[in-house]
């Protein structure tokens, strides 16, 4: 397999993991690809059914790892033993400057397996540092939505945002939404699948319907407030 993916004109690299894994060996593919000079789009997930049919060993490997590739696009974790952490976000978009996709999410794929899960600051954080973003696919620790400070960076990017979270509630739509728009004006919420979220479909849709027209209308309320501010105080802020 590494023979294979040291190929000159690979550009697409799709590893799947079922049964036993060494973390050692996950960690050789990932530095193996992150030299790749023309690779665009890494997926490195399981196959399994359930968690339990899965056996790991080895501690678990970095998402630092894939940080070298200057020609990387797309990111795509299915394999819970590959972290990511809030302090990663800077690395990665600092090593991967074309990178455009991140999809992290526990259950994009057939089967719904523990991976990172980020803090409603960490949104922020990838508008920051990985400036190209255009759809991004997270675990989203909802219980942080009301305590997230004022966002002090903003993205412009037509971005594509899904997230996954732990049982989302009406209470914390809209300030999802507000503390979104702030940072990515453009933003487009997509609803994520049905996976273990503990609410009817219908609730679901419901929810984030009203997300996705609040992020343009908080975005356009604020400019209002922001001009006529401007208006009443013209000999400056």
């Amino acid at each position: 397999l590494l023979r294979l993916i040291r190929s000159k004109n690979l550009r697409h690299v799709r590893i799947y993991f079922g049964g036993t894994v060494d973390n050692a060996h996950v960690s050789d593919f990932m530095t193996t690809l992150s030299i790749h000079p023309i690779l665009v789009h890494v997926t490195i997930a399981t196959y399994v059914a359930r968690p339990v049919e899965l056996s790991i060993s080895g501690p678990p490997v970095s998402i630092r790892s894939l940080a070298l590739s200057r020609s990387l696009e797309e990111i795509e974790i299915g394999y819970r033993n590959i972290s990511f952490s809030e302090e990663d976000i800077a690395v990665l978009g600092q090593g991967c400057p074309r990178l455009h996709t991140i999809n992290v999410a526990s259950g994009w794929m057939y089967v719904n397996l523990p991976s990172a899960t980020f803090t409603v600051k960490a949104i922020e954080k990838f508008a920051l540092h990985i400036p190209n973003l255009q759809h991004l696919c997270i675990d989203l620790n909802v219980d942080t939505i009301h305590d997230a400070p004022v966002p002090q960076h903003r993205n412009s990017n037509s971005i594509q945002l899904r997230i996954y979270h732990n049982e989302i509630s009406e209470p914390d739509v809209l300030p999802l939404a507000a503390f979104v728009s702030d940072i990515y004006p453009n933003a487009v919420i997509t609803r994520p699948p049905y996976l273990d979220m503990g609410v009817m479909p219908s609730d679901v849709d419901n929810l984030w319907l009203t997300a996705r027209r609040a992020v343009p209308l908080f975005a356009t309320a604020r400019a209002r407030e922001v001009e006529r501010y401007v208006r009443s105080h013209p000999d400056g802020l």
